[in-house]
This record gives structure tokens, sequence and C-alpha cells, in this order.
């Protein structure tokens, strides 16, 4: 209710249009109706779990597309197919895991065990939990786990003398400020998908570093989500100045379809979805508490924005009706999202199961003057007035910068 009302009152009584901000899902879930009411522009900078648009947000975490499913294909090659879930309890864990479950039945995986702990489950919790993961045997622990959690479950994995190099904690949230926090030695070998490491060589994240630390501590690190709220500043600040507008219908038009060269690499706002090409990066763990991405060209330094390539986008169209819990589109919709399906069935294409759903937008949260894409098959697109779109964005044109290992095809 807080951040429901502290949002209220900054619109309201302190003028405020733009506002950076929230961190977990459940506090932009609080914020996003009263932005869209008073028609603000919200700057959301951390990992989510996707399923949704607005046009008053500007998402510039990344979405399960764009770290889920290379971070599956990477686990299951490497350590095996057995998997155990552990996670905090609301909605970004239970939704990451929801679309990790279908990942891995969708290619021969299976979920041996899953737990949900509290947000102030304390220390000892983690020892039965470590415990129970023991009984299991599965091959890779996936953490959806946040907050003050994450630090204990490391340490409680650690305390029990696992091997990483057999059954490491694999996450899309823990970065090197929770390495720091847990102890180097307990976090060394485990591994990360993420748009952003502070051990990324190049430019800007050199500078970017050496600033922050110039102010904050020698010592101090950086991570995935200050990285996202630095760069998302910038890109707010140079399209103000070139509008000369805080009005929100002004300056989002502006936002949309810029780019930015940020410490991860150039970014791109998408012009239909409002989120971000980002970085597709795993990274693992060292004793010095730095993620060194892995060797794996399919998987480190790749831009993934709106169409996943054709390996990625077969990960995603094995996903099996991944959004049953969504609420359901509308008839003419339906219809025509079967025609177009079945023609591309006839010619050798893809069969209705393959279709990848990943969201309603209701029709209060469409953006004015358009139809939304829905994303299916190989990366086809088209107009659909039922609302539905892909958890990130929705770019066709993701190129490879110099020095990544994006290809036309893979990006």
């Amino acid at each position: 209710v807080s951040f429901a009302h502290y949002a209220k009152r900054l619109m309201n009584e302190d003028q405020v249009t733009t506002i950076f901000g929230c961190y977990t899902s459940s506090s932009r879930k609080a914020v996003l109706p009263i932005v869209e009411r008073l028609n603000g522009l919200l700057w959301y900078p951390t990992v989510y779990e996707g399923f949704e648009y607005s046009s008053n947000v500007i998402y510039t975490g990344a979405a399960p597309n764009q770290n889920s499913v290379v971070l599956c294909r990477y686990l299951m090659d490497t350590y095996g197919k057995r998997f155990f879930f552990v996670g905090s309890d609301y909605i970004y864990p239970r939704t990451s895991n929801r679309i990790m479950h279908e990942l891995l039945r969708g290619n021969g995986g299976e979920v041996v065990g899953e737990i949900y702990l509290s947000l102030r489950a304390r220390r000892e919790h983690f020892t039965t939990v470590i415990r129970r993961i023991l009984d299991a045997s599965p091959d890779v622990i996936f953490s959806t786990v946040v907050g003050d959690s994450t630090i204990y479950l490391y340490q409680a994995y650690a305390e029990a003398g696992i091997n990483p190099k057999c059954m490491p904690i694999a996450s899309l949230t823990t970065s090197e400020a929770e390495i720091l926090a847990m102890g180097c030695d307990v976090g060394n070998g485990h591994i990360t998908a993420a748009p952003y490491f502070q051990s990324i060589e190049g430019t800007q994240n050199n500078a970017f570093v050496n600033a922050f630390r110039s102010r904050y501590g020698a010592n101090e690190v950086t991570n995935m989500c200050m990285e996202s709220a630095y760069f998302q500043v910038y890109v707010f600040a140079r399209a103000l100045a070139q509008v000369g507008s805080m009005e929100t219908d002004v300056l989002r038009e502006m936002v949309l379809g810029s780019s930015f060269d940020a410490p991860q690499g150039t970014v791109a706002i998408d012009a239909n979805s409002g989120h971000t090409d980002l970085w597709t990066r795993i990274g693992r763990a060292n004793r010095a508490g730095r993620s060194r991405a892995t060797a794996d060209p399919a998987t480190s330094g790749s831009r993934r924005g709106c169409r996943p390539g054709r390996r990625a986008a077969r990960a995603l169209l094995r996903i099996p009706r991944i959004a049953r819990d969504a609420p359901e589109p509308d008839a003419a919709f339906g219809q025509r999202a079967q025609r177009e399906l079945g023609d591309q069935e006839g010619a050798g294409g893809v069969g209705t199961e393959e279709v990848v759903l990943l969201g309603h937008v209701p029709p209060h949260r469409r953006r004015h003057g358009g139809p939304v894409r829905l994303l299916v098959a190989l990366g086809k697109a088209f107009e659909g007035d039922g609302g539905h779109v892909l958890v990130g964005p929705l770019r066709p044109d993701v190129e490879a910068e110099p020095g990544g290992h994006a290809e036309a095809d893979d990006a």
C-alpha cells in the first residue's frame, strides 16, 4: 500500500510526471495503476517476469526471453536435466519458475523439487532447504530467491560442502552485490544470467566502474540493476534535452526507439513494447567475487531484443500454452490466430500448440492509436486486436555489436 500511496503523493501533490524506481514486481504492480491513471512515466530498472505491457512504463531490465531461455539451454547442456527450484514467495519467483518449468518440460528436463520461502525467511530455514535438495539429488539448483535470503541460501549451500562444479546454484538475480555480501568464497563457481557484469571489458564499462569506485570506494561493486538504473537516466536526459518538455506523451515518443551506449554495450528502447534490447550473458562467479562471462558464444555477449533467433525461437516455441493463467484473448483474435497458424501448419509451419502467448494487455492498457503485436512461429509478427505481447521487446532488427557474438539469426 505504501508504494501506491507515495506514487500518488509524488504525482498529485508534488506534480512529478516521471518516476525512476521500484525494485520488486510487487512494488511495480502497486505503482502501475497510479502511473497509468495519472499518465506518468515509470522507469523500471529490474529484471522481471514479463507478462506485462504499459505505455506508461519503460522497462530496462531483462525479461525471460532475454535470460531464462539461454540459461536453461546452457544449464541442461552443461550440468544435466534435473532441476530443483528455490524461490522467494511472491510474483517474480513464481512466474519465473513457471516459465522455467515449461522450458524444461519442452526440452526433456524435469523439476525434482520446488520450495518457496517468505521474504523474511531466517538463515536456519535454508539448512532445511539444502537437506531437501540433497535428498532430491538434482543436477542444478535454480534460485529465484531475493534479498537477504539469497545470502542465507548460498551460505547454507557452502556449509553443506556441495561442489558447485557438480551442482551449481543458477540465478537470474544474484549479482556482484549479493556475492560480496555472502562472501566471495561462498559465491565462487555459481552461475548468473544477466545483461551486465562488472567484469565486462570495454571503454564504456571501464569508465563506469572507475567513476563509481572513485566516488564510493575501491572495494565497492557495480551490478546489473545499478547499470540499468544508470543508463535509463541518460536515456531520459537525452530525450528531455531534445523535446524540452516533461509532458509524458511528448517525452515518451522521443524515448521509444532511442539507443544508448551503456556499460553493457549498446542498448535500445523498443518502439513497440517499451522494453529494452539488452545483452544476453551467462557468468560464473570467481573467488574475487566477479562473474566472468562463459566462453560459449551461443550464450555470451549477444544482444537479444524482440525477435529470438532460430535456436532461441525453437526453445520458446516449445513452451506449451505458457499463458494458461493469463486472461483469455477475445474470440475474434483467437479465430484469426487459428486461421493464420492453420495456414502456416499447412505450409510446413508450426501448429497452434507452439504459439508463444506471453501475456495479455487489457484494452485500457493498450497503446493509443495502434494495435499491439504478437510474435508467432519463428519470429513472425502480425497485428492482433487481442493485445497479446511477447515477454520482451518486439524489434526485429537486432544485430551484433563489435566484439559481440550475435548473428542475425541468433540475436
